[in-house]
């Protein structure tokens, strides 16, 4: 969930990635600049920050306004077939609210254990133990002696980060 407003920014440093593109939508865009930096670092959390690093760098080359960010939102959720990755990364003074979740603000995705799953979703789906996510954080959810472990690993977004 999300977008990605510097996506044509984005394709000029997707390398020989670029050649896989079918569109020119942001959601597909970023998916090729993730496969670029997993296929580099081999770890989802670490391609996902990669993500976030280049886009303030790209957003940073030229001038902006000021206050605006170079993405709406990078709500991305990722499994590398042993684990689900999950990253959060909103604008933290959104104003607007969820929609099922009054109490809750816009993007703020959660996480929740029901008995031996483990379910991730845009925003709390009901009143029963969730645990929201940060502004930056991933959450890496993965089998470890017959339970489901969970790592949290938050970062700040930003250039040179």
């Amino acid at each position: 969930n999300g977008t990605v407003l510097i996506a044509r920014e984005v394709i000029k440093f997707l390398g020989p990635y670029k050649d896989r593109l079918r569109g020119a939508n942001d959601s597909e865009i970023y998916f090729w600049q993730f496969r670029k930096f997993f296929d580099l670092y081999g770890d989802v959390p670490q391609a996902l920050q990669a993500c976030v690093r280049e886009l303030w760098t790209l957003w940073g080359m030229k001038k902006r306004p000021a206050g605006k960010l170079p993405y709406l939102g990078l709500n991305t959720l990722v499994s590398d077939g042993t684990a689900l990755h999950a990253m959060c990364c909103y604008p933290p003074k959104h104003p607007k609210i969820s929609l099922f979740t009054p109490k809750m603000q816009w993007g703020r995705m959660s996480f929740a254990r029901r008995g031996s799953r483990f379910i991730v979703a845009s925003e709390q789906l009901d009143q029963n133990g969730w645990t929201g996510l940060g502004a930056a954080e991933i959450v890496s959810a993965f089998p470890a002696g017959g339970k489901i472990s969970v790592k949290r690993v938050t970062f700040v977004p930003g250039p040179n980060r």
